[in-house]
Parts: structure tokens; sequence; C-alpha cells
């Protein structure tokens, strides 16, 4: 599903210029290769192995802070198409998008 790299690193688009989402990124991708055992399924995802991780201006186009995970979920697409729309090219996509969200009577 993803496309592969011609010449040179992957490159992945993070829908935020939010350093700690961008981070966040950065970690979970060079964990992946550090600590999961070899397979097939990892293997589909080598290239992105060194990637080049940038954020980008995305609009989220809803609440400063949303609410509940429906607006949440929203946004997230919403920054995804965004970054798509107006960053074309790269091998993968991210979003990130922090909301509060009710269940079993307490807020997260």
């Amino acid at each position: 599903p993803f496309p592969a790299p011609r010449g040179g690193p992957a490159k992945v688009v993070v829908a935020s210029q939010n350093l700690l989402k961008v981070e966040t990124v950065v970690d979970a991708l060079q964990q992946t290769f550090q600590k999961l055992p070899a397979s097939p399924a990892l293997n589909s995802l080598e290239f992105l192995r060194g990637a080049e991780v940038i954020g980008v201006s995305a609009s989220s186009s809803i609440n400063e802070q949303p609410w509940g995970f429906d607006e949440t979920l929203q946004g997230a697409n919403n920054r995804l198409e965004a970054a798509k729309n107006n960053h074309p090219g790269a091998n993968a996509y991210c979003s990130i998008e922090n909301g509060i969200v009710e269940m079993a009577g307490a807020f997260f």
C-alpha cells in the first residue's frame, strides 16, 4: 500500500509542525526497526528505515480543543487530507490529533 521511494530515503510527512508530534513519529519509526523481530510484515515497511520525516502546516478545521472521538477523528482526517493535498509525493503520511474523550464517566 505504500509507494517505495525512487532513489534516496523515503519521505514521511507529519500533518503538523508541532515538534512533539514530529518527534513521536520519528521515535515510532526508530522503535519499529529496533525492537520488533524480523517478519514478512516488517519487511514490507523496510523502505521506511532511515526515512526523512518532516512536519508541515495542516489545518484540522475543527475547534481548538476537539471534544469527543468523532470530532478528534475528523480533525486528524482533515489534517491528513491537507498534508496530502499540499505536499504530494511523500511515501507515507501521518496525522495526530489531540482531543478530549469521555469514557466510563472519566475524561481522557
